[in-house]
């Protein structure tokens, strides 16, 4: 995919429902962490519509799935029609797009560089719930395959014997658990899949086809809206920055690697990009802002003392 496409995408964030739902749900900091962990973008195919980019291990794009959420809720719209889209399509009605293979990779798939072989990888059906899961159960690198029907081989061989974890959506548990038992011979036999949520679900849970984020996130301030502990507290309380660092290339390689169904991918050597990302103002520098507007000697102290964020060890940012 375009690279400056890409980049152009990761700002904006005030006008995208789901980033304004994350906000909503935890903070100013781990919605941050979140925004640049899985490189989420902003679309402007429908007013407030993001993109959840599919990068792989390398660094390279393969495509963007577009979608448009209820930033109350963090359900995705689904009336008058349902919101989805993907990039490539986009360009391509567009003339923009020309010469494309669609490749397709496991959503989150970039977190795997530089990363042990024995961290636990999970992998669900949506974008979102990888996302959230992520803040919830950080002992995992949360992945999502899209769909029930798009868990394949293909998508799997990247993962090949690591400690892999399948967290089917309510009614997809048989289907994953047979694919599973196909899979095993290919990506080893530390593949399992999970039935908490089996254990779990009445009957209207199955009914609505719950996921494991409508479990995570079942417990909110009726006030605040925050996100609560299973003791009631807000979770940001516990937060501890993500401690995987993500990169990516933007530049393709002259060859890549060639591979067959049960052939493990080799890396590429490609010029690794520095952060493309533009991310908002935190709560602090927004206070911050607001008072240098009214008192502009506010960012004249600050560049004297060279007062920086405590979190990030960056300037405040006093302008836009």
């Amino acid at each position: 995919m375009p690279f400056e496409l890409f980049k152009q995408s990761l700002s904006h964030y005030d006008q995208n429902e789901f980033v304004n739902g994350l906000y909503s749900l935890f903070n100013d900091e781990i919605t941050n962490d979140l925004i640049s962990r899985f490189f989420i973008g902003t679309s402007k195919h429908w007013p407030g519509a993001t993109v959840f980019w599919q990068i792989d291990q390398y660094g390279r794009i393969r495509t963007g799935k577009i979608m448009l959420y209820d930033s109350l809720t963090l359900k995705r719209i689904k009336q008058p029609f349902s919101h989805i889209d993907w990039v490539h399509s986009v360009l391509k009605k567009q003339g923009r797009l020309t010469e494309f293979e669609l490749s397709q990779c496991l959503f989150g798939l970039h977190q795997l560089k530089g990363q042990s072989t024995n961290r636990p990888i999970a992998i669900v059906e949506s974008e979102k719930t990888a996302i959230l899961a992520t803040v919830y159960l950080p002992e995992f690198i949360w992945l999502a395959c899209g769909s029930l029907s798009n868990l394949t081989a293909e998508k799997l061989l990247p993962l090949a014997g690591r400690i892999v974890t399948l967290f089917p959506d309510l009614n997809g548990f048989k289907k994953w658990s047979q694919k599973a038992e196909e899979l095993r011979p290919i990506i080893g036999k530390r593949l399992t899949v999970s039935d908490v949520l089996e254990k779990r679900a009445t009957q209207y849970d199955r009914k609505k086809g719950y996921d494991l984020a409508d479990y995570l996130i079942r417990n909110r301030d009726p006030v605040a809206g925050w996100a609560l502990t299973d003791a009631g507290y807000p979770l940001f309380w516990d937060y501890q920055p993500f401690t995987i660092s993500v990169e990516l290339n933007d530049e393709l390689t002259e060859s890549t690697p060639e591979t067959t169904d049960v052939q493990e991918l080799q890396p590429v050597e490609a010029d690794d990009c520095p952060s493309v990302l533009t991310l908002p103002l935190s709560m602090t520098e927004r206070t911050l802002q607001r008072m240098n507007q009214r008192n502009p000697v506010l960012q004249e102290l600050i560049k004297t003392l060279d007062f920086v964020n405590p979190k990030t060890g960056e300037p405040f940012r006093l302008t836009d």
